[in-house]
């Protein structure tokens, strides 16, 4: 699993807990149902734009900081509770 430089930054400004194993799940569970480019994936409240196909995460952000926000681009979303 690649993550990017403003995914990083992301993560270590804010002390996001990444869920590493949960993750490498969720992008085998969206390659099988045949999603490829981008995703939103909702993790213990953090929410995770990926590239499926590199298995890379694009950007991190937490649920409690924003009250709405759209996304656009997204081919699939996985919530895991």
């Amino acid at each position: 699993m690649e993550i990017t430089k403003h995914a990083m930054k992301r993560i270590y400004s804010r002390g996001i807990d990444v869920k590493y194993k949960k993750l490498e799940d969720v992008f085998e569970k969206l390659k099988a149902k045949n999603i490829h480019n981008q995703a939103l994936v909702v993790i213990d409240g953090v929410c995770y734009i990926v590239c499926v196909k590199n298995s890379t995460i694009i950007t991190v952000l937490e649920m409690n900081s924003f009250s709405e926000h759209i996304f656009v681009n997204i081919e699939g979303a996985c919530v895991v509770c």
